[in-house]
């Protein structure tokens, strides 16, 4: 599913997902399910990045899911951020937090096609340093986000390729730091687009349980520009995911996995998440 579900931070984690097994269900009673579900991530840059930047991010998130038929889901959810980051090289900062609200939707569109869109706005609060100056500002971020996933099986592995777009715009206000210096009020926008694979098998380990390990592997390029100065960047990297899932008959699930991530750049991030899903 769509990384809108955790990746409401400017790095993104390992997608959450609020409606994995539970918008596709071949189950004559699941066109009426409710799920509520919650879902932790940490995430830090690793010592082995050449880059300067050091620094991690915590999030949660929980959301309401309901099936209005049994092809479409809609969902709520709200989330809190927080993070800290710095520079070996100057020794700037930049750390803060914010609050999340956002909706979501998803289409059985058929043959085990998923397609997902979502919209995300944050409230943000930031404090930063730099030498003898510190200042704090706020700012606003709107992420939106759509994404196709597919199943197929292969043998006794079910295979899941999936493809995400991904916007975020986000303004921050002017301020004013402790020596007086001004800051003035910055806009920019990012989009980014992945493509990959994952490959998982379904393990029962007794007769309320089952165990699904997967691995996983993504190709990722991104874009990022800053109003009024002209200026651009522009990456590819790749990503790799394992993890495994809980599911028991009455419908409750409990997913734990990692990943890496920036494989190819300067910068590598180590990200962990674990979610946990009830459907009534």
């Amino acid at each position: 599913t769509s990384e809108v579900f955790l990746a409401y931070g400017p790095t993104p984690a390992e997608p959450a997902t609020p409606f994995d097994d539970v918008l596709i269900d071949s189950s004559p009673s699941a066109a009426d399910n409710v799920s509520i579900w919650l879902d932790t991530a940490g995430q830090g840059i690793l010592p082995l990045s050449t880059t300067p930047e050091r620094g991690w991010q915590v999030n949660i998130t929980g959301g309401l899911s309901v099936r209005v038929t049994p092809d479409l889901l809609i969902g709520a959810l709200a989330g809190r951020e927080s993070f800290s980051y710095r520079s070996d090289d100057t020794g700037a900062t930049l750390s803060g937090d914010g609050t999340s609200l956002g909706a979501y939707a998803g289409w059985d569109i058929g043959g085990r096609v998923l397609v997902s869109l979502g919209v995300i706005n944050t409230a943000l609060d930031y404090r930063t340093s730099a030498g003898n100056a510190s200042g704090a500002f706020q700012a606003s971020r709107w992420l939106v986000t759509g994404d196709i996933s597919g199943e197929f099986t292969l043998g006794d592995f079910a295979v899941q390729p999936s493809a995400t777009l991904l916007g975020v715009w986000e303004s921050q206000d002017a301020y004013i730091d402790t020596l007086l210096g001004t800051h003035d009020a910055r806009q920019f926008g990012s989009a980014s687009a992945s493509a990959g694979i994952r490959i998982s098998r379904a393990l029962p380990i007794s007769e309320d349980w089952e165990l699904a390990p997967y691995v996983g592997a993504y190709l990722e390029t991104d874009a990022e520009a800053t109003i009024g100065d002209g200026e651009a960047t522009y990456g590819v990297a790749g990503r790799l995911t394992a993890g495994a899932s809980l599911t028991s008959v009455d419908n409750l699930y409990i997913g734990l996995d990692g990943g890496i991530s920036g494989i190819g750049t300067d910068t590598l991030t180590l990200s962990a998440r674990g979610n946990l899903r009830s459907s009534f």
